[in-house]
């Protein structure tokens, strides 16, 4: 597609997610796209359902995917600061959140997360120094390193390395770090190295879990959903693609017809010659179930497909009418290989907390990780700085799947030696099973995940985890700010800025 006056493209962007408020960002960035001609369609019924709750001190947080926090990424640090805080106009969203973050407490940002690992019945604090693997290890990573995506094809990474690398502290560290299972992908695990491997003595929980403060979506997509909307960008809540209609033109499948509810109304439109659609691909969150303190998560439904989103939905849709656009079965079907199960501890009584801080030995305000290798569960516990939440008061032989929150806190307490049995009187663990958490993760052919603008189609780009964007992992919460960059400049043949310069968008 040329370029084309902003005054007669109409962009449709389906799908909910970070990435797709990033596209409308980068529509207004590069092409001066009017907001009036940007339509968001999202299924749920307000922002609020958009959503994630917390929950709270009374009846226990839910830090949703807690044991993942990855990192931010230099994209959406650049986007949250090219962004006005509404607060303050003079400095931007990553500003905002930083000055919060100063407020609740005095932080080193160059300090490390102190690493525990549970092995041989003692608890080992580990440096990250070094990668702590022998020289023949070095050199079977650095020769896995230079392999080519064709060549690891549909690979595992245990097919390429020994159950003793899978013993290391390395893995143990790099596995908690971004939640890799020997079973994932080759290609994913090659990509995640060749883009953090060099910041290995750096991991830090301050740049994942706690760069937002508090909660990361009230900080992320939050400020991005109220600035579109105060620029008059159309976002469209009870909207649900039903269907959309394609044509050879030339020698391009392209878009001519979109359906989709509205408020209990089918309307359809027209697809011009200048418009587009933006289509984001699958969700990670998709079939989350959640737990209770006396209760495991009602896992006997996560085996059904009839729990994927809309998200989902768009893309099997899509998948069905053309190879093009990737197979989504390959990601969404696999439960067994992707599902992650959290839990998150709030308790009332401070010696608790006291004794997992104990475990390291020191106090590190970059938070803690405690890897329980020896756990048949395989444990990772992650004990941030606190508070995590910005209403937070001061002050077993079976599946972990089949366990309630009590349960799994007496299991985690067994391993580390803990005995305060009053304490888990007071104390609220809830848990959370999430069947796709790591399905970007899976093995695949190159074919699976379609491109952000696929071959032989026009007017219609695709962005989100599952979408191929080589060289970068998709292990990061800016991959899907990445896509939606590219999409936009392939679609719009919009120059792609220098990622490191900062411009904040117009008020």
């Amino acid at each position: 597609m040329t370029s084309h006056s902003s005054n007669d493209v109409e962009i449709w962007i389906l799908g909910t997610g970070t990435a797709a408020l990033a596209s409308a960002l980068f529509l207004l960035k590069y092409n001066s796209i009017k907001p009036f001609n940007i339509h968001l369609l999202d299924s749920h019924s307000s922002v609020d359902q958009v959503l994630h709750y917390p929950g709270n001190s009374g009846t226990g947080y839910d830090q949703f995917a807690g044991c993942l926090p990855v990192p931010i990424g230099a994209p959406l640090r650049d986007l949250l600061s090219s962004i006005p805080s509404s607060q303050n106009s003079r400095i931007s969203i990553f500003e905002e959140i930083n000055n919060r973050q100063k407020q609740r407490y005095p932080v080193n940002h160059n300090q490390r997360t102190c690493f525990v690992i549970k092995k041989n019945d003692s608890l080992e604090q580990i440096s990250t120094d070094h990668l702590n693997l022998s020289i023949r290890q070095r050199l079977k990573l650095l020769f896995f390193m230079l392999k080519s995506e064709d060549s690891l094809g549909r690979s595992q990474i245990r097919e390429h390395f020994s159950e003793k690398f899978f013993k290391s502290i390395f893995w143990a560290v790099w596995s908690a770090q971004f939640c890799f299972q020997p079973w994932h992908s080759a290609t994913e695990f090659k990509n995640s190295l060749k883009q953090y491997l060099h910041e290995f003595q750096g991991l830090s929980i301050l740049n994942c879990l706690d760069i937002t403060g508090y909660y990361q979506h009230e900080c992320i997509f939050l400020p991005i959903y109220h600035y579109l909307r105060s620029l008059g960008v159309d976002y469209l809540f009870n909207a649900k693609v039903k269907e959309i209609s394609f044509a050879i033109v030339g020698h391009d499948l392209k878009p001519q017809r979109l359906s989709f509810s509205h408020r209990e109304h089918i309307v359809t439109r027209n697809i011009g010659p200048n418009d587009c659609l933006i289509a984001a691909l699958g969700s990670t969150v998709s079939g989350s179930q959640k737990g209770t303190n006396s209760q495991p998560p009602q896992w006997n439904s996560i085996w059904s497909n009839d729990n994927l989103d809309d998200n989902w939905s768009l893309w099997l849709e899509l998948g069905n009418k053309d190879r093009t656009f990737g197979d989504p079965y390959n990601f969404c079907a696999r439960q067994s290989e992707s599902m992650l199960e959290s839990f998150t501890i709030t308790t009332e009584d401070t010696v608790l907390f006291q004794d997992f801080e104990a475990i390291t030995r020191q106090k590190s305000q970059a938070g803690t990780y405690i890897s329980l290798q020896e756990s048949s569960w395989k444990l990772v516990l992650c004990v941030p700085l606190q508070p995590v939440f910005a209403d937070q008061p001061r002050n077993v032989r079976v599946p972990m799947l089949h366990c309630s929150g009590s349960e799994l806190l007496t299991e985690i307490c067994r391993h580390l030696g803990l005995t305060h049995e009053s304490a888990r009187h007071r104390t609220i663990t809830i848990p959370r099973v999430m069947p796709r958490m790591s399905a970007a993760y899976l093995t695949r052919q190159s074919s699976d995940r379609p491109c952000t603008k696929p071959k032989a189609t026009s007017n219609i780009g695709l962005i989100g985890q599952f979408v191929d964007l080589p060289p970068y992992t998709a292990v990061d919460l800016s991959y899907g700010i990445r896509t939606a960059e590219a999409a936009v400049s392939q679609l719009l043949d919009s120059a792609i800025s220098d990622p490191e310069r900062k411009v904040f968008f117009g008020t």
